[in-house]
């Protein structure tokens, strides 16, 4: 038995096809600026304290959003160790003499890791590798 739609039923199809359409467009243009299809470069570092780092904090390479932290723990050094991830386009720039410093972007908000670009004649770091830290003041460290 062949099935017939009237004219009505037929646009009301084409507009839920169409609109299943979009949202799936729209999900992947947004994965697609978010990196999630992105491969990742895992590194850690370590610091005294984790004031304002949890997972989910942001890691930037001269100012840009390259990554994220991953983990935030206690290591067996009675140091914060902090696991992050970057994109493997960027990881080339992570060297060995690169450095890792934490620090608000404004005077109130999230802190952020920025991760120095290393000098040109270094190695570049291998995945997994530990990247030097060091302290960082910033505006709220010296008011409160």
């Amino acid at each position: 038995m062949k099935v017939k739609f009237n004219k009505f039923e037929r646009v009301a199809g084409l507009f839920l096809l169409f609109t299943g359409f979009v949202v799936v467009l729209s999900f992947v243009s947004v994965a697609i600026q978010k990196g999630w299809f992105e491969s990742k470069v895992d590194y850690y570092t370590e610091f005294e304290t984790a004031d304002g780092l949890t997972p989910g904090t942001q890691v930037h390479i001269n100012g840009l959003r390259v990554g994220a932290v991953t983990d935030v723990f206690l290591g067996e050094n009675n140091k914060v160790d902090v696991r992050f991830h970057v994109v493997e386009r960027v990881a080339g720039k992570i060297k060995q003499d690169s450095v890792v410093r934490t620090f608000r972007p404004f005077v109130i908000g999230d802190r952020v890791l920025e991760v120095s670009v290393g000098s040109a004649s270094a190695s570049v770091l291998a995945p997994g590798s530990k990247v030097k830290s060091e302290k960082s003041l910033d505006v709220m460290d010296l008011v409160g």
